[in-house]
């Protein structure tokens, strides 16, 4: 392959933050998802990537010439086209988050454009909404959002993981309040009184602009200098086992948001109670440092948070078909009922992956 068909990243951590981003969306072997990463800058291994590096870097396509920039795009959606069963509109929006040659941080979620209800796409089906509102008057939309932000919270699990998997000693409980936000108990941190909220939503660090979720903050701000706001459906970063690259089960659990001197930030949870508060304005898990995420990874964090989301549940089921869904890096786990697998497989959500 000609040197100048390679591209050496101005930024010598990304093609580690792109590995690391596609093995947690997906599950592929590391092994192969470091060919993948190699090609998409023009080598045909991950050796041969990590030896350039070592040297001089090329422009990022914030500096480079536009002639260089669409070189550089035509070669990424070429490789991920090979390695992925995606459809073209599909392989540009990946290629764009990736951004392998860019000096922004790389999103993989493979669901993001992915095929609705009868091969639909989410953009197309957020138009059917406009169409639709236009023709009845009724802002399908904002119901829908209304619908979501109606669904009632689950207390008494949580209640329950905060004491025994979390070692929050709790000063009240509240474990039958079912309302779409409750205050559901509380506790002292630092000698200071700190009421605990629970939101009915799914969210994950970053959801800083969900209407839902900003509701729910400016609620509990004007109530209280300082509170924690949990989500009732938990998320978690996963760790990959050093032994075997392939499998996870230990990871960072997301705790929620924190309030204090009138700002809101992320927080996570560990066995020892709230572990720490991440950065004020996280949007990726590569946001947090190596350190950071050594510190504050829970033992068999996955299956915490599976047993938790059981619990959980919109519809809970005795006999669960168990999905996860990645955003920015951070897995939720989806509960259904085995009878609504031909639903979902039809939605997408159980449809052909990577290769």
């Amino acid at each position: 392959m000609p040197t100048n068909d390679r591209t050496i990243p101005a930024d010598p951590e990304k093609p580690h933050k792109i590995a690391y981003a596609i093995v947690k969306a997906t599950n592929m072997p590391m092994g192969r998802v470091r060919r993948v990463v190699a090609e998409l800058y023009g080598f045909s291994s991950w050796a041969d990537l990590d030896r350039a590096m070592r040297g001089s870097r090329d422009l990022p396509d914030e500096e480079a010439p536009a002639e260089v920039v669409r070189a550089r795009r035509d070669r990424h959606r070429a490789v991920l086209s090979r390695y992925f069963s995606l459809s073209e509109k599909e392989i540009e929006m990946l290629a764009a988050n990736l951004a392998p040659t860019t000096l922004g941080d790389p999103i993989f979620d493979y669901s993001q454009d992915r095929l609705l209800f009868g091969g639909v796409s989410a953009k197309e089906l957020s138009q059917s909404y406009k169409d639709m509102s236009e023709a009845t008057g009724v802002d399908v939309e904002d119901a829908l959002e209304k619908i979501r932000a109606s669904n009632p919270c689950h207390a008494r699990p949580w209640i329950d993981a905060l004491k025994t998997s979390f070692g929050f000693k709790l000063s009240e409980e509240y474990p039958k309040r079912k309302g779409p936000l409750e205050h559901i108990a509380s506790t002292t941190w630092n000698q200071v009184a700190w009421p605990i909220y629970l939101s009915s939503v799914r969210a994950s660090p970053g959801d800083f602009d969900d209407p839902i979720i900003h509701a729910a903050q400016m609620r509990i701000a004007a109530e209280n200098e300082r509170a924690l706001l949990l989500f009732d459906h938990p998320a978690i970063f996963m760790v990959p086992d050093k032994k075997n690259p392939t499998t996870a089960k230990d990871g960072v659990i997301y705790g929620g948001r924190i309030l204090r001197d009138g700002r809101w930030s992320d927080f996570v949870l560990t066995a020892g109670g709230m572990g720490a508060v991440a950065p004020q304005n996280i949007r990726t898990i590569t946001q947090l440092s190596r350190g950071f995420i050594a510190d504050h990874t829970t033992p068999d964090g996955l299956n915490l948070v599976v047993e938790l989301s059981k619990q959980t549940a919109i519809y809970p089921t005795d006999d669960p078909l168990i999905r996860v869904g990645s955003v920015r890096g951070w897995t939720t786990v989806m509960i259904f009922d085995r009878s609504q697998a031909q639903m979902l497989e039809h939605a997408g959500m159980m449809g052909s992956g990577p290769r």
